[in-house]
């Protein structure tokens, strides 16, 4: 896997999957019309045109930008029943059900900090 800092590390990406943990912070809904929104306007192109697939996290989906709602394909909703058990309803964007799951991940429980706060991406300073 590849630690990603800059929007340009997103380019020209082919065949690839990509997680991208606290999406709000680089395709906010509220900033869809700023110059900024570089993420809605190229990158959700190219995973749709070079077989990307894009797992995203939000504390809710209604603070990511529609573009983005528009293109995913399922939303896993988690509903805590004990410790570290979940059931997850997969649901479209229209919250129609699909089907739900249930799953224990007591045995991943170290393999990821959920105090880390991801950094936005940033655009590379030129030298």
């Amino acid at each position: 896997y590849e630690f990603l800092e800059y929007y340009d590390q997103l380019d020209n990406r082919h065949n690839t999957i990509m997680l991208i943990d606290e999406i709000q912070q680089i395709a906010d809904c509220r900033k869809h019309t700023s110059k900024g929104n570089f993420f809605t306007a190229g990158i959700m192109m190219d995973i749709r045109k070079f077989n990307n697939i894009l797992f995203w996290t939000a504390p809710e989906s209604g603070l990511v930008e529609k573009r983005v709602r528009n293109r995913t394909t399922f939303y896993m909703k988690p509903r805590k029943i004990f410790n570290l058990v979940f059931n997850i309803l997969i649901t479209d964007v229209r919250d129609n059900a699909y089907d739900s799951i249930k799953i224990n991940l007591d045995g991943f429980k170290n393999f990821y900090n959920t105090h880390y706060k991801p950094i936005p991406l940033m655009q590379k300073e030129d030298d």
